[in-house]
């Protein structure tokens, strides 16, 4: 677990998926979920995909942990970001609102 924080200030506890198959399985198959933070091997454009997923928010992240892009999943369908990213992070729905994160905020862990 990390704590994802913005500034000095603690917004949520996530999952880490640091291993191929936690970056394989994702949230798959998982009703209620913690967050779950993304370490890719290296920044680019990778694809995910959102079957047997419940429905989520996902922020793609720059090396230097800054927001690039942020979307709402709500059916099964294969997605990216428009540029190269390095961390990702899938959430609950209701995490964007309930924590105000946006494009172009720095986050810490």
């Amino acid at each position: 677990m990390v704590k994802v924080r913005r500034g000095s200030k603690t917004l949520f506890d996530s999952r880490l998926a640091d291993s191929l198959f936690k970056r394989f399985k994702g949230i798959m198959l998982e009703k209620n979920f913690k967050p779950l933070l993304f370490n890719m091997p290296f920044e680019e454009r990778h694809s995910f995909h959102s079957l047997f997923c419940p429905e989520f928010e996902v922020a793609f992240l720059d090396s230097h942990k800054k927001i690039l892009e942020i979307k709402k999943i709500a059916k099964p369908q294969f997605f990216s970001c428009d540029t190269a990213f390095y961390y990702v992070l899938e959430m609950p729905v209701g995490f964007i609102k309930k924590y105000g994160l946006r494009v172009g905020q720095t986050l810490e862990w």
